[in-house]
Protein backbone atom coordinates (compact mmCIF):
# COMPACT_ATOMS: atom_id res chain seq x y z
CA UNK A 1 0.00 0.00 0.00
CA UNK A 2 1.52 3.46 -0.96
CA UNK A 3 1.45 5.14 2.83
CA UNK A 4 3.12 8.23 1.38
CA UNK A 5 4.64 10.12 -1.19
CA UNK A 6 8.23 11.47 -1.10
CA UNK A 7 8.48 14.76 -4.28
CA UNK A 8 11.37 16.33 -6.12
CA UNK A 9 10.94 19.83 -6.84
CA UNK A 10 12.55 21.50 -9.68
CA UNK A 11 11.04 19.73 -12.45
CA UNK A 12 8.78 18.23 -10.75
CA UNK A 13 6.65 20.27 -8.93
CA UNK A 14 7.59 23.86 -10.27
CA UNK A 15 9.29 25.43 -13.37
CA UNK A 16 12.28 27.26 -11.92
CA UNK A 17 14.42 27.55 -14.77
CA UNK A 18 13.93 31.76 -15.26
CA UNK A 19 15.08 32.32 -11.97
CA UNK A 20 17.95 29.31 -11.86
CA UNK A 21 19.06 31.18 -15.51
CA UNK A 22 19.10 34.65 -13.97
CA UNK A 23 21.18 34.17 -10.63
CA UNK A 24 23.30 32.04 -12.63
CA UNK A 25 23.67 34.49 -15.52
CA UNK A 26 24.18 37.33 -12.47
CA UNK A 27 26.94 34.82 -10.56
CA UNK A 28 28.74 35.23 -14.11
CA UNK A 29 28.31 38.38 -14.87
CA UNK A 30 30.39 39.09 -11.38
CA UNK A 31 33.37 37.29 -12.94
CA UNK A 32 33.43 38.73 -16.11
CA UNK A 33 31.28 35.49 -17.64
CA UNK A 34 29.00 35.87 -21.09
CA UNK A 35 25.42 34.88 -20.17
CA UNK A 36 23.55 31.55 -21.14
CA UNK A 37 19.90 31.23 -22.20
CA UNK A 38 16.74 29.17 -20.39
CA UNK A 39 17.27 26.58 -23.13
CA UNK A 40 21.01 26.35 -22.43
CA UNK A 41 20.32 26.36 -18.54
CA UNK A 42 17.55 23.64 -18.24
CA UNK A 43 19.40 20.86 -19.49
CA UNK A 44 21.93 21.22 -16.66
CA UNK A 45 19.74 21.34 -13.77
CA UNK A 46 19.12 18.01 -11.70
CA UNK A 47 21.87 17.65 -9.04
CA UNK A 48 22.25 20.72 -7.07
CA UNK A 49 24.42 24.23 -7.26
CA UNK A 50 27.49 23.24 -7.26
CA UNK A 51 26.92 20.53 -10.19
CA UNK A 52 24.80 23.31 -12.34
CA UNK A 53 27.76 25.58 -11.80
CA UNK A 54 30.20 22.77 -12.82
CA UNK A 55 27.99 22.29 -15.81
CA UNK A 56 27.35 25.96 -16.62
CA UNK A 57 31.30 26.56 -16.94
CA UNK A 58 31.74 23.88 -18.91
CA UNK A 59 28.75 24.75 -21.15
CA UNK A 60 30.23 28.42 -21.83
CA UNK A 61 33.47 27.34 -22.09
CA UNK A 62 34.45 29.32 -19.29
CA UNK A 63 36.94 26.38 -17.74
CA UNK A 64 39.46 29.07 -17.16
CA UNK A 65 36.90 30.11 -14.27
CA UNK A 66 37.65 26.52 -12.25
CA UNK A 67 39.33 27.75 -9.96
CA UNK A 68 36.61 30.33 -8.84
CA UNK A 69 33.95 28.04 -8.94
CA UNK A 70 33.11 28.05 -5.27
CA UNK A 71 33.04 31.69 -5.06
CA UNK A 72 30.78 31.33 -8.27
CA UNK A 73 28.69 29.11 -5.87
CA UNK A 74 28.49 31.48 -3.32
CA UNK A 75 27.33 34.38 -5.60
CA UNK A 76 24.96 32.01 -7.38
CA UNK A 77 23.21 31.24 -3.79
CA UNK A 78 23.27 34.86 -3.11
CA UNK A 79 21.67 35.86 -6.14
CA UNK A 80 18.61 32.58 -5.88
CA UNK A 81 18.16 33.95 -2.22
CA UNK A 82 17.75 37.92 -3.65
CA UNK A 83 14.89 36.72 -6.32
CA UNK A 84 12.84 35.61 -3.71
CA UNK A 85 13.53 37.95 -0.79
CA UNK A 86 12.96 40.95 -3.20
CA UNK A 87 9.63 39.71 -4.88
CA UNK A 88 11.28 38.78 -8.07
CA UNK A 89 10.83 35.33 -8.52
CA UNK A 90 9.10 33.71 -12.04
CA UNK A 91 8.90 30.18 -10.21
CA UNK A 92 5.69 28.83 -10.80
CA UNK A 93 3.81 25.62 -9.55
CA UNK A 94 3.65 23.06 -13.03
CA UNK A 95 -0.55 22.78 -13.70
CA UNK A 96 -2.25 20.65 -11.31
CA UNK A 97 0.64 20.74 -8.92
CA UNK A 98 -1.43 22.58 -6.19
CA UNK A 99 -4.71 20.71 -6.84
CA UNK A 100 -3.06 17.21 -6.84
CA UNK A 101 -0.97 18.17 -3.25
CA UNK A 102 -4.42 19.10 -1.39
CA UNK A 103 -6.40 16.30 -2.48
CA UNK A 104 -3.61 13.89 -1.38
CA UNK A 105 -2.83 15.90 2.15
CA UNK A 106 -7.09 15.24 2.35
CA UNK A 107 -6.69 11.69 1.83
CA UNK A 108 -4.04 11.64 5.12
CA UNK A 109 -1.26 10.73 2.36
CA UNK A 110 1.67 12.47 4.39
CA UNK A 111 4.18 14.06 1.76
CA UNK A 112 7.83 14.65 1.93
CA UNK A 113 10.16 16.84 -0.34
CA UNK A 114 13.42 15.39 -1.41
CA UNK A 115 15.13 18.09 -3.63
CA UNK A 116 19.02 18.59 -4.15
CA UNK A 117 18.25 22.64 -3.41
CA UNK A 118 18.55 23.91 -0.43
CA UNK A 119 16.83 23.33 2.08
CA UNK A 120 16.17 27.13 2.89
CA UNK A 121 16.05 27.95 -1.01
CA UNK A 122 13.10 24.93 -1.09
CA UNK A 123 10.91 26.42 1.44
CA UNK A 124 11.07 29.96 -0.23
CA UNK A 125 10.29 27.99 -3.49
CA UNK A 126 7.05 26.57 -1.68
CA UNK A 127 6.21 30.02 -0.17
CA UNK A 128 6.12 31.04 -3.26
CA UNK A 129 3.81 28.71 -4.89
CA UNK A 130 1.89 28.55 -1.72
CA UNK A 131 2.53 24.40 -1.32
CA UNK A 132 5.08 24.57 1.91
CA UNK A 133 1.87 23.65 4.58
CA UNK A 134 1.12 20.31 2.26
CA UNK A 135 4.86 18.98 3.40
CA UNK A 136 5.63 16.97 6.78
CA UNK A 137 9.11 16.94 6.01
CA UNK A 138 11.50 18.73 3.92
CA UNK A 139 14.96 17.01 2.73
CA UNK A 140 17.21 19.34 0.99
CA UNK A 141 20.22 19.32 -0.41
CA UNK A 142 21.92 20.17 2.58
CA UNK A 143 20.00 18.29 5.33
CA UNK A 144 22.20 14.89 4.75
CA UNK A 145 25.76 14.29 3.98
CA UNK A 146 25.07 13.13 0.33
CA UNK A 147 22.52 14.06 -2.45
CA UNK A 148 20.67 12.45 -4.86
CA UNK A 149 21.05 10.13 -6.98
CA UNK A 150 22.14 8.62 -3.12
CA UNK A 151 19.42 6.94 -1.53
CA UNK A 152 19.88 8.68 1.73
CA UNK A 153 17.65 11.93 1.53
CA UNK A 154 14.94 9.55 0.78
CA UNK A 155 15.58 6.98 3.50
CA UNK A 156 15.75 10.38 5.75
CA UNK A 157 12.97 11.57 4.51
CA UNK A 158 11.29 8.07 5.42
CA UNK A 159 12.47 7.70 8.84
CA UNK A 160 10.76 11.70 9.66
CA UNK A 161 7.69 10.66 8.30
CA UNK A 162 7.82 7.19 10.20
CA UNK A 163 6.82 4.93 7.55
CA UNK A 164 8.88 2.12 6.12
CA UNK A 165 10.42 2.94 2.21
CA UNK A 166 8.08 -0.32 1.36
CA UNK A 167 5.52 1.81 1.70
CA UNK A 168 6.40 4.87 0.00
CA UNK A 169 6.56 6.02 -3.63
CA UNK A 170 9.08 8.82 -4.79
CA UNK A 171 7.42 11.35 -7.70
CA UNK A 172 10.20 12.71 -9.62
CA UNK A 173 11.14 14.15 -13.40
CA UNK A 174 15.34 12.83 -13.70
CA UNK A 175 17.59 9.86 -13.52
CA UNK A 176 18.84 11.36 -10.50
CA UNK A 177 15.28 10.68 -9.27
CA UNK A 178 15.14 6.94 -10.77
CA UNK A 179 18.33 6.37 -9.55
CA UNK A 180 17.98 7.61 -5.92
CA UNK A 181 14.78 5.47 -5.74
CA UNK A 182 16.69 2.60 -6.42
CA UNK A 183 19.11 2.95 -3.94
CA UNK A 184 16.69 3.45 -1.29
CA UNK A 185 14.43 0.41 -2.71
CA UNK A 186 11.03 2.81 -3.39
CA UNK A 187 9.34 2.37 -6.27
CA UNK A 188 9.46 5.59 -8.76
CA UNK A 189 6.90 6.91 -11.02
CA UNK A 190 8.06 10.26 -13.42
CA UNK A 191 6.27 12.85 -14.29
CA UNK A 192 6.51 13.84 -18.24
CA UNK A 193 7.88 17.53 -17.68
CA UNK A 194 10.74 18.85 -16.33
CA UNK A 195 14.22 18.36 -16.29
CA UNK A 196 15.79 15.46 -17.74
CA UNK A 197 19.16 16.19 -18.78
CA UNK A 198 18.49 16.00 -22.53
CA UNK A 199 16.64 12.07 -21.93
CA UNK A 200 13.43 11.06 -22.84
CA UNK A 201 11.25 10.22 -20.07
CA UNK A 202 10.86 7.09 -21.44
CA UNK A 203 14.07 6.48 -20.82
CA UNK A 204 14.36 7.17 -17.45
CA UNK A 205 13.49 3.41 -16.04
CA UNK A 206 10.78 4.86 -13.73
CA UNK A 207 7.94 2.31 -12.66
CA UNK A 208 5.70 4.36 -14.20
CA UNK A 209 4.78 8.02 -15.90
CA UNK A 210 2.58 9.95 -14.64
CA UNK A 211 1.21 13.16 -14.38
CA UNK A 212 0.31 15.49 -11.45
CA UNK A 213 -3.27 15.52 -12.07
CA UNK A 214 -3.52 11.41 -11.88
CA UNK A 215 -1.68 11.42 -8.41
CA UNK A 216 -5.08 11.21 -6.35
CA UNK A 217 -6.49 8.59 -8.57
CA UNK A 218 -3.72 6.57 -8.39
CA UNK A 219 -2.92 6.46 -4.64
CA UNK A 220 -6.94 5.86 -3.96
CA UNK A 221 -6.50 2.91 -6.63
CA UNK A 222 -3.86 1.31 -4.90
CA UNK A 223 -4.95 1.13 -1.24
CA UNK A 224 -8.30 -0.28 -2.43
CA UNK A 225 -6.08 -3.31 -4.04
CA UNK A 226 -4.15 -3.75 -0.97
CA UNK A 227 -7.47 -3.98 1.10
Amino acid sequence: MTQALLFDLDGTLIDSSDDLTRALNAAFAEHGSGALSREQVEPLIGQGAPALIERALRTSGQRDLVADSDRLLASFLQRSHEIYDLGRSSTRAYPFALEALRELKSMGVPLALVTNKGRELSVKALRKINAEPFFTAIVGGDTCPRRKPDPMPLQRACELLGVEASSVCMVGDSLNDVRAARGAGIPVWCVPHGYREGLSVDNLGADMIVELHELPALVRARRLRSR
